[in-house]
């Protein structure tokens, strides 16, 4: 019986681990997706305020450009 017994919780074991693995995936996929809908607006954001950015710049004619 003990052997029943110890088989039993060892498969209990192995099935909870199994479920824990797979909540794991699932919110790793949930974070992943939110921050893939969140961060592509935001990039996008960023670009078209960097390209309005650059392009009121004043340009002088021959100086180079300033380097920080």
């Amino acid at each position: 019986m003990k052997t029943s017994s110890g088989a039993l919780a060892h498969r209990l074991r192995q099935a909870r681990a199994v479920a824990l693995r797979a909540q794991l995936a699932l919110t790793g996929a949930q974070i992943l997706f939110w921050v893939a809908l969140i961060g592509a607006p935001v990039g996008l954001a960023l670009r078209a305020r960097r390209r309005r950015a650059r392009r009121e710049l004043p340009r002088s004619g021959g100086a180079p450009p300033l380097v920080n």
